[in-house]
Protein backbone atom coordinates (compact mmCIF):
# COMPACT_ATOMS: atom_id res chain seq x y z
CA UNK A 1 0.00 0.00 0.00
CA UNK A 2 1.40 3.27 -1.09
CA UNK A 3 1.41 5.99 1.46
CA UNK A 4 -0.55 9.50 0.70
CA UNK A 5 1.83 12.19 -0.33
CA UNK A 6 0.21 14.89 1.71
CA UNK A 7 1.38 12.01 4.63
CA UNK A 8 4.90 12.50 3.75
CA UNK A 9 7.80 14.90 4.66
CA UNK A 10 9.14 16.75 1.68
CA UNK A 11 12.23 14.70 1.36
CA UNK A 12 10.07 12.00 1.39
CA UNK A 13 7.90 13.37 -1.08
CA UNK A 14 10.57 14.21 -3.66
CA UNK A 15 12.45 10.47 -2.69
CA UNK A 16 9.01 8.96 -4.10
CA UNK A 17 8.77 11.47 -6.94
CA UNK A 18 11.57 10.43 -8.05
CA UNK A 19 10.76 6.68 -7.53
CA UNK A 20 8.08 6.98 -9.43
CA UNK A 21 9.40 8.84 -12.19
CA UNK A 22 12.19 6.46 -12.51
CA UNK A 23 9.68 3.46 -12.83
CA UNK A 24 7.52 5.47 -15.82
CA UNK A 25 10.83 6.48 -17.32
CA UNK A 26 12.06 3.21 -17.75
CA UNK A 27 8.51 1.84 -18.54
CA UNK A 28 8.34 4.80 -21.42
CA UNK A 29 11.78 2.76 -22.84
CA UNK A 30 10.54 -0.69 -22.85
CA UNK A 31 7.56 0.67 -24.82
CA UNK A 32 9.76 2.63 -27.41
CA UNK A 33 12.13 -0.34 -27.58
CA UNK A 34 9.48 -2.44 -30.14
CA UNK A 35 8.86 0.56 -32.14
CA UNK A 36 12.56 1.72 -32.63
CA UNK A 37 13.22 -1.94 -33.64
CA UNK A 38 10.09 -1.74 -36.24
CA UNK A 39 11.10 1.28 -37.43
CA UNK A 40 14.75 -0.05 -38.02
CA UNK A 41 12.95 -3.30 -39.88
CA UNK A 42 11.21 -1.10 -42.02
CA UNK A 43 14.05 0.87 -43.14
CA UNK A 44 16.32 -2.16 -43.98
CA UNK A 45 13.30 -3.75 -45.56
CA UNK A 46 12.65 -0.77 -47.91
CA UNK A 47 16.36 -1.00 -48.69
CA UNK A 48 16.94 -4.75 -49.54
CA UNK A 49 13.63 -3.65 -51.60
CA UNK A 50 15.33 -1.05 -53.35
CA UNK A 51 18.56 -3.03 -53.99
CA UNK A 52 16.64 -6.26 -55.50
CA UNK A 53 14.35 -3.89 -57.80
CA UNK A 54 18.07 -2.58 -58.80
CA UNK A 55 19.49 -5.80 -59.38
CA UNK A 56 16.02 -7.19 -61.35
CA UNK A 57 16.52 -4.50 -63.42
CA UNK A 58 20.00 -5.21 -64.45
CA UNK A 59 18.98 -8.19 -65.11
CA UNK A 60 16.25 -7.85 -67.19
CA UNK A 61 13.61 -9.29 -64.78
CA UNK A 62 16.07 -12.86 -64.51
CA UNK A 63 15.62 -12.56 -60.45
CA UNK A 64 12.42 -12.21 -60.07
CA UNK A 65 11.55 -14.91 -62.25
CA UNK A 66 14.66 -16.89 -60.24
CA UNK A 67 12.57 -16.17 -56.95
CA UNK A 68 9.21 -16.60 -57.92
CA UNK A 69 10.45 -20.25 -59.18
CA UNK A 70 12.37 -20.91 -55.92
CA UNK A 71 9.37 -19.69 -54.21
CA UNK A 72 7.30 -22.51 -55.63
CA UNK A 73 9.87 -25.11 -55.14
CA UNK A 74 9.50 -24.23 -51.28
CA UNK A 75 6.00 -23.84 -51.30
CA UNK A 76 5.69 -27.18 -52.46
CA UNK A 77 8.31 -28.76 -49.95
CA UNK A 78 5.86 -27.60 -47.41
CA UNK A 79 3.11 -28.70 -49.01
CA UNK A 80 4.74 -32.06 -49.08
CA UNK A 81 6.26 -31.91 -45.39
CA UNK A 82 2.60 -31.19 -44.17
CA UNK A 83 1.20 -33.90 -45.92
CA UNK A 84 3.72 -36.13 -44.33
CA UNK A 85 3.31 -35.05 -41.24
CA UNK A 86 -0.46 -35.33 -41.33
CA UNK A 87 -0.15 -39.19 -42.79
CA UNK A 88 1.88 -40.02 -40.05
CA UNK A 89 -0.67 -38.34 -37.62
CA UNK A 90 -3.41 -40.50 -38.70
Amino acid sequence: MRTRSNDLSLPAQQALFSDVSAEAEQARRELLGPCRSNAELRRLQGALEQGLDAIDACSNGRLRKLVEQIGDELAALVDLVLETSEEESR
